[in-house]
């Protein structure tokens, strides 16, 4: 294939998928990991197997993350990205998280500052999302407010 060809798909297919396209919205990169080492379970027919999937800090793939009507899916390093709706000037966020058995959301509060954020979220075994750190235009921020809110999840982390 020619190089011509290919840039002209690859510009396609980044518009098409909600990139690019002029948005002069804040940018939201993130990494989601695994809190604490977990058992999963799969059932295999009649059988139920237990295996440990991922250990501490390992990186979850195949999670769509979405917030402010944007998705990403993480990728096999756990992370994700998207550009935010130019409306969007700071506040509360809520992110859905859904995929890999798990079904969780979490509100972070966004400084009406920032314009490129990066946050790491990590989950644990009982299907919580929790903020681990947040950095906002290149900066470690305070996040206590955000650690003091309960996220909340519905139904298991399993392979069934």
């Amino acid at each position: 294939m020619n190089t011509k060809f290919l840039t002209i798909l690859g510009v396609l297919m980044l518009n098409a998928c909600g990139g690019g396209g002029g948005s002069d919205g804040k940018v939201f990169e993130g990494l989601l990991t695994q809190g604490e080492g977990i058992s999963h379970s799969q059932r295999l027919g009649s059988l139920k197997q237990e295996y440990s999937k991922h250990g501490e800090d390992q990186a979850i793939e195949e999670v769509k993350v979405c917030a402010l009507g944007r998705c990403s899916s993480t990728d096999s390093n756990g992370t994700f990205g998207f550009s935010g709706p130019s409306e969007f000037k700071g506040g509360d966020i809520l992110f859905t998280f859904e995929g890999h058995g798990i079904v969780a959301e979490k509100v972070i509060n966004i400084p009406e500052a920032a314009n490129s954020v990066f946050i790491h979220f990590e989950t644990n075994g009982s299907d919580k999302v929790s903020l681990h750190h947040m950095d906002v235009n290149g900066a470690r921020v305070d996040t206590s407010e955000n650690h003091s809110e309960e996220s909340h999840s519905e139904g298991s982390h399993s392979h069934d």
